[in-house]
């Protein structure tokens, strides 16, 4: 029986076969990871049918990330255990890849949600309601008014849950206690916090128990709290209940939906109990 003889496949032809174009291929016989077979006395490249498969694992390798240096060692060197090695190294960084893009998909979601209620809520009404459990990581213990101490402490958090990548799109909030709220220290804060999605181990984890919560929502201007609070404890008085925790503040609507301060939606809520 005759030898097969190997096809010389043009340039422009390979490239189609291949699903790529000539200037790929050019350039990877330039950087010396993929040459064609032959040239002809004019310089004219011409591949063959057997290097289509080495082609596509090229492809394939670039696909999942691996930078064309690294794919060039792999087939000068290449065997059964140096892909191995390889593939488990892009798979982990796959892994990694995939973590944080359904941490940004989750942020987008929070976005939307936050921009639902926004647009829902009356401001400037109470409101009491029972609110589930929640996850929130808090700051160092504050528990002062003083810019110079409290603003370290707040930016040491936010540092650190970007560090840790904690942040799933709710803006930050503060936390204040149930003393400095009668006592009208309406910005003694006690604690900076994140909200996050599912507890997580922790030693800064805070489960904000469930319970019946006294709700305002204050539209306007963040720090300009104290007719907003005057309400709320009103309202609390008013309806036979009286503080048992903490009040928390955090943002709705902020800087990243509106550009005016006028439009931002602030949630201010405490935990309370029926007085007896």
């Amino acid at each position: 029986m005759e030898k097969a003889v190997n096809s010389r496949i043009k340039t422009a032809d390979f490239a189609r076969m291949c699903g790529t174009n000539k200037r790929t291929l050019i350039y990877y016989d330039e950087i010396d990871l993929f040459s064609p077979t032959e040239r002809d006395e004019n310089g004219y490249r011409y591949y063959s049918e057997a290097q289509y498969d080495v082609f596509l694992v090229i492809s394939a390798l670039k696909e999942i990330g691996m930078p064309l240096e690294q794919i060039k060692n792999y087939l000068d060197h290449r065997n059964s255990e140096l892909l191995n090695k390889l593939l488990i190294a892009q798979e982990e960084k796959i892994n990694a890849e995939i973590i944080e893009l359904l941490r940004i998909q989750e942020m987008i979601q929070t976005k939307k949600k936050l921009l639902k209620i926004g647009g829902e809520v009356v401001s400037n009404v109470v409101v009491f309601e029972t609110i589930p459990e929640e996850y929130l990581i808090l700051s160092d213990l504050a528990d002062s008014s003083d810019h110079e101490v409290v603003m370290p402490i707040l930016y040491n958090h936010l540092s650190t849950c970007h560090r840790e990548q904690l942040n799933v799109g709710h803006p930050f909030g503060a936390i204040i206690s149930g003393d400095s709220l009668l006592n009208g220290e309406f910005d003694r804060y006690a604690y900076f916090f994140t909200k996050i999605s599912k507890p997580l181990q922790s030693e800064k984890l805070f489960r904000k128990p469930a319970g019946i919560y006294a709700t305002i929502y204050l539209k306007g201007d963040y720090y300009e709290t104290e007719t907003t609070y005057d309400k709320l404890l009103t309202a609390i008085l008013q309806e036979g209940y009286a503080i048992c925790g903490f009040s928390y503040k955090e943002g709705i609507i902020d800087e990243i939906a509106e550009k005016s301060v006028d439009a931002y939606i602030t949630k201010i809520s405490v935990l309370v109990e029926k007085d007896v």
